[in-house]
């Protein structure tokens, strides 16, 4: 995704609000995994030992935010995630207007915001973010909650509970789990520097996070 692109990932935004609406506070599909994505704590620890002494402030606090993550026993505010959401697994129109997404082997129960961070540090400019991060945030929180509210009363309610200071700390967490994976495994995408200050900046308030 170019930099220079809004519309791209607008349409990518509008294609994640309307499948995690779809799957929003349901029950997870029988045959898909029960936790989605596919750099979570429990399937990469092999990186986790790798995580340099750099980043030993996130380490520290990885397994915490993981159990936050999983949020045990609630499915308030989950849906099934895409699980490996990057340019390359996402076809555009020619007007960059619309979008379809294919290999779905990571798809799964979480936040939906797991789906964002990966979308943005993987496939979207760093330079982009650093001026964008809120406005698609907003745009993705506004889609979202159009899609429930079209969806019936209970959806509706779902989608009032979903304010935007749940969805901002859930991507905040989203951040921390997935620059704690890339610490172990590399860093790499477009939207890398932003996601590692972001993370950095993060870090002095992770317990106000886990809270």
């Amino acid at each position: 995704m170019c930099n220079h692109l809004a519309g791209p990932v607008r349409s990518v935004l509008s294609w994640l609000a309307s499948y995690h609406a779809y799957f929003w506070e349901q029950p997870t599909p029988a045959g898909l995994q029960a936790q989605g994505s596919y750099w979570y704590l429990d399937t990469r620890m092999d990186e986790f030992g790798k995580i340099s002494r750099s980043w030993a402030d996130l380490k520290a606090v990885a397994h915490k935010v993981d159990e936050r993550l999983k949020s045990p026993g609630s499915l308030e505010f989950m849906t099934c995630i895409h699980g490996d959401m990057k340019n390359e697994n996402i076809l555009f129109s020619a007007d960059g207007t619309r979008c379809g997404v294919y290999d779905f082997q990571y798809t799964g129960r979480s936040y939906g915001m797991r789906d964002v961070v990966y979308l943005f540090a993987s496939s979207v400019d760093s330079s982009d973010l650093e001026s964008k991060e809120a406005d698609y945030l907003s745009y993705y929180h506004a889609e979202l909650t159009s899609r429930l509210t079209e969806a019936g009363a209970a959806s509706a309610a779902a989608a009032a509970r979903y304010h935007t200071g749940v969805m901002k700390r859930h991507f905040d967490l989203a951040l921390l789990d997935y620059v704690r994976f890339m610490a172990g495994w590399g860093m790499w995408g477009s939207g890398v520097q932003w996601a590692t200050r972001r993370a950095r900046s993060l870090l002095p308030r992770v317990q106000e996070l886990l809270g």
